[in-house]
């Protein structure tokens, strides 16, 4: 069974502690306003992410991470889901996330469309809430 749940920054650096997630995951996280997620499969941590407001009011940047074994298992969905309805509920209009080429059909199917890209990566943006079931 996945779930996630709502943690603190210093809650998620000492969940993360002992994984190999993420390396430098929490250099761009340091903003007091930033939500942050655990993530776990089975009850073992299995990926985090946090949303980070962007130089706009209506736009959000959200970062994930999930450990290499549980990949394609459903927690970057869910993290994704959970991150958009917040951001959405916060009042951000839109997201945007940087992603490799390789990870673009995971952010279609959440809603992304492509935008540009920046220095190997590729822009996706994506406008309001997803349906269903996280709060």
């Amino acid at each position: 069974m996945i779930t996630a749940k709502w943690v603190t920054l210093n809650e998620l650096k000492n969940i993360a502690k002992e994984s190999k997630i993420g390396a430098g995951f929490f250099e761009t996280s340091t903003d007091t306003a930033t939500q942050y997620i655990a993530a776990y499969a089975d009850g073992e941590f299995a990926g985090m992410g946090y949303l980070l407001p962007g130089g706009k009011s209506e736009r959000v940047k959200k970062y994930a991470a999930v450990h290499d074994n549980y990949r394609r298992s459903g927690i970057g969905n869910l993290i994704f889901r959970m991150l958009i309805r917040r951001a959405y509920n916060a009042g951000y209009k839109s997201s945007v996330v940087f992603t490799p080429p390789e990870a673009v059909a995971f952010f279609i199917k959440l809603g992304y469309v492509t935008f540009g890209s920046h220095g190997g990566l590729v822009e996706m943006r994506r406008d309001g809430d997803v349906f269903g079931v996280c709060s």
